[in-house]
């Protein structure tokens, strides 16, 4: 049979377990409601810079795809497909 001790340690380590999930949860918590809160007024000072930017890069690069009609083939048609 188990000792009072033994059993006590048990629930002692149980308990503990507890607890210490419980304070990781609320700190993983808290800290995200923070960062989240703090985060929405720097985001929102800085978001019109931020879409300036990216569409003055984007309107600088050449992201367009090229065309069919263009190349040396410039009929669009297969050259391996006889007319």
């Amino acid at each position: 049979m188990l000792s009072s001790g033994v059993i006590f340690c048990e629930i002692l380590y149980i308990f503990a377990s507890a607890v210490a999930g419980g304070l990781g949860l609320a700190l993983a918590i808290g800290l995200g409601i923070a960062l989240g809160l703090g985060g929405r007024d720097y985001v929102a000072e800085n978001i019109d810079d931020w879409a300036g930017k990216v569409s003055t890069e984007m309107d600088s690069s050449d992201t367009r795809p090229e065309t069919r009609g263009s190349g040396s083939n410039a009929s669009g048609t297969d050259p391996d497909i006889g007319d």
